[in-house]
């Protein structure tokens, strides 16, 4: 079994490949002399460039890059990170505002059946008590483990 010829590869690409090298060579063509040089030699050498940056937005040297490329990208860059963190900001106060509903209400049930229970204690039913505490007390109020 031999394998493929490279010739025979590219001679079988599809419409869309080749569109797509066209539209490369094209954008190639609209560089600056000095950055096709730059790629050239990138690609020559066969060097991988990998940067990292951490943050809302782009680094600064790169932020330069893309207001050259799209001339007012910049300031679409920044509000994109505003909006982002104003959706984040607003998420977090309807989370903080939904605890805070949950722990008022659930006092509010806690000091509910307390009431229930003092009241049925002085009404003399202090099984009715009992059962709103969640635990026996007998008539004298002290704890009543067990049956009976």
């Amino acid at each position: 079994m031999g394998s493929k010829c490279p010739s025979a590869e590219l001679d079988s690409e599809t419409p869309q490949a080749r569109d797509s090298k066209q539209d490369l060579v094209e954008f190639v063509a609209k560089l600056p002399e000095e950055r096709r040089q730059e790629l050239v030699e990138v690609l020559v050498r066969g060097t991988r460039i990998e940067k990292t940056f951490s943050g809302p937005l782009p680094a600064p040297e790169d932020f330069e890059r893309y207001e050259k490329a799209v001339p007012g990208v910049g300031g679409r860059i920044v509000a994109l990170a505003e909006n982002e963190q104003q959706i984040r900001a607003d998420g977090q106060a309807e989370i903080l505002a939904n605890d805070r509903r949950r722990i008022n209400g659930a006092t509010a049930i806690g000091l509910a059946l307390i009431g229930v229970a003092g009241l049925a204690t002085w009404l003399g039913h202090p099984v009715i008590a009992s059962v709103g505490v969640g635990r026996n007390i007998d008539c004298r109020g002290t704890p009543h483990h067990g049956m009976g």
